[in-house]
């Protein structure tokens, strides 16, 4: 369990804009969660997971994977990034001598997407296990979703919480001031609380009807401040779409451009290694071939040095490895900056078309005239 010395899961949280923007550079289709721990509410000090992604099995000894559960949303799930990150929270806290004394626990789980209605069992059920054993637990799932919650895989699931409540980050606003990461969605669940939908198989339909049983929201972030009216909201939701993809091609050619450097790093060094051995075997074979060392003719020469790089073979195969490396961290690099072009050019693109927006004078209708404008939630997940 990795320790830290100075979090709060409040308003200043700077561990939560951490949380956010590291699960913010995964790809789209990938999910990925953090977990952190907070003992007896303690807003000073607590443990964090490693970042899970949905791209691993989560194993045959996962306690929450339930591969083979009567409910087709909770199968389907089985290797999302929450199962990990549930199990190394149950892991981690009956491990440390608490089952059987009294005391609270508060598990963040901070994500790029919104928990799917299998994931949403499983959460409440860490929270009842946990209280059985005489451990409070609540567990807070915070993910960076514009719409509280949104069908996906096709319609099998909805992501997120239809009674979530939009958050800011205020460490993040104060850092980062248009990143769109400083705003998420927060739910709570906490003992003998709801799941976040009416039931499984009834999910999409609950979504529809916007009914869910509650949950208990964080009370110690503030409230996003609502936006003035936009002329264009399916706009302004496609512009922060945008200024997030950006900033994880941002992200992506940064992390490209260490691994670069790292494989050239990698590569210098095995072709020093392969030239000190080369030299050390020359010098070997030159005293065996020469040992009075006088001049050696051209032919001499020649076969010295083919027989040194014959023996120096065992070091070709790291420099070839290497190399490979480079030459695909330099092509992950160039589509890394080409995606970070796109992403550029679509925010100012979409920026112009909102500023044009903006400027248009308001429409105004007749008596009697009544427009209808329907605009459909949510999408698919990211």
């Amino acid at each position: 369990m990795h320790s830290s010395s100075s979090s709060s899961y409040g308003a200043g949280s700077l561990e939560r804009n951490q949380d956010l923007q590291d699960v913010a550079m995964y790809p789209n289709g990938t999910t990925a969660v953090v977990a952190r721990i907070y003992l007896d509410e303690s807003t000073t000090s607590s443990y964090r997971s490693p970042v899970y992604t949905s791209s691993t099995s989560a194993g045959s000894g996962s306690r929450y994977a339930w591969a083979s559960h009567g409910d087709q949303e909770i199968r389907m799930s089985k290797n999302d990034a929450e199962v990990k990150a549930l199990d190394w929270a149950y892991e981690q806290l009956t491990q440390r001598g608490a089952a059987g004394r009294p005391y609270k626990a508060v598990v963040t789980l901070v994500g790029n997407t919104g928990t799917c209605n299998g994931c949403k069992v499983r959460q409440q059920a860490l929270v009842d296990d946990l209280t059985i054993l005489g451990i409070k637990t609540s567990v807070r799932p915070n993910y960076l979703y514009w719409d509280p919650a949104s069908p996906g895989r096709g319609g099998e699931t909805t992501y997120g919480y239809i009674r979530a409540e939009p958050r800011i980050s205020a460490a993040g606003a104060a850092l980062y001031p248009n990143s769109p990461t400083n705003q998420y969605q927060s739910y709570d669940h906490v003992s003998g609380g709801g799941i976040g939908y009416a039931s499984p198989q009834n999910a999409i339909r609950a979504a529809a009807s916007r009914t869910s049983a509650p949950g208990r929201t964080d009370p110690d972030t503030p409230q996003v401040t609502p936006s003035p009216p936009s002329s264009s909201p399916t706009l302004e939701q496609a512009l922060r779409q945008a200024v997030l993809e950006r900033q994880r091609a941002q992200n992506a050619v940064i992390n490209c451009t260490m691994s670069r450097d790292s494989a050239a790093r990698e590569l210098e060094r095995a072709k020093t290694d392969r030239l000190a051995s080369y030299r050390r075997i020359h010098e070997r074979l030159s005293k065996t071939i020469n040992p009075m060392n006088r001049p050696l003719t051209n032919v001499q020469q020649s076969e010295l040095s083919t027989r040194a790089v014959r023996e120096n073979a065992a070091f070709d195969p790291p420099v070839t490895a290497a190399q490979q490396k480079v030459g695909k961290a330099e092509s992950g690099l160039a589509a890394a900056r080409t995606a970070l072009t796109a992403a550029q050019r679509k925010v100012e693109t979409l920026e112009a078309q909102q500023s044009a927006a903006a400027s248009r004078p308001a429409v105004s209708h007749t008596a009697g005239t009544s427009t209808g404008v329907s605009r459909s939630r949510g999408g698919n997940r990211f």
